[in-house]
């Protein structure tokens, strides 16, 4: 938790090969990854421009495909002899990601990615219903962003209180949704209604490596998340 303006709650993972990080900032789903392996004492040079894309590609298959175009800046390092890292933009229709690249390691040792949210796939994994409410929940990876939606018999929105892992993390809006922070492993998802004294609960567990973003390929990202930071490939 925090105090002051800014996200409430934020998703923590910590491994032998680095942290993860994740909010939920209005709109735009936020999660930097590091990995300290990945950066090496004494970088290489900056490899020609054909290598250096390669290795892009090979890193980010899927948002190579979908952005117009990138940018990358190197970063010298202070060493003896001219030694760099360098920092890669890539932006497509869903966000944006900036990742720092070891030249010597090839490998992505620092990656902050962020997603708009209003342009992930909602479709339900999880239907829940009552009497009064039903819940339809979306889910992606532990850490990643869960969509939860409440309505009533006649389909219509419903201002609920959401409980994960009976603890309050927010309402639905006037339109019956909102998104959290998925937890890792086993955990339940709670909608409560105060005004017809409704209540739905159900219990998910992340075993998937669902991504509405389509977060794929080599992304350390979609690496950290899903194997706990025990692997990077």
């Amino acid at each position: 938790m925090k105090t002051g303006e800014g996200p409430e709650r934020v998703y923590v993972s910590a491994g032998q090969n680095g942290t993860a990080l994740a909010v939920i900032d209005g709109e735009t789903y936020i999660r930097e990854a590091t990995n300290p392996d990945g950066y090496s004492s004494a970088p290489g040079s900056i490899p020609e421009a054909s290598t250096l894309l390669e290795n892009i590609r090979n890193q980010y298959p899927w948002v190579m495909n979908q952005s117009p175009g990138i940018s990358f800046v190197p970063i010298p390092i202070d060493t003896d002899t001219p030694r760099y890292a360098y920092v890669l933009t890539l932006n497509y229709p869903q966000g944006n990601i900036h990742a720092h690249i070891d030249t010597d390691t090839d490998a992505v040792y620092q990656e902050v990615q962020r997603i708009h949210l209003t342009s992930l796939n909602t479709s339900a994994d999880r239907i829940v219903q009552d009497r009064e409410l039903t819940v339809s929940i979306s889910r992606s990876f532990a850490g990643g962003p869960l969509y939860v939606n409440v309505t009533d018999r006649d389909e219509s929105p419903v201002a609920a209180e959401i409980l994960i892992n009976n603890e309050s993390v927010g309402s639905t809006g006037p339109d019956g949704t909102m998104w959290v922070i998925a937890p890792t492993g086993n955990f339940s998802v709670t909608a409560v209604a105060h005004s017809s004294d409704a209540r739905v609960e159900t219990n998910m567990t992340l075993t998937n490596t669902k991504n509405p973003a389509a977060l794929s390929g080599r992304n350390p990202l979609v690496s950290l998340a899903v194997s706990g930071l025990s692997s990077l490939n």
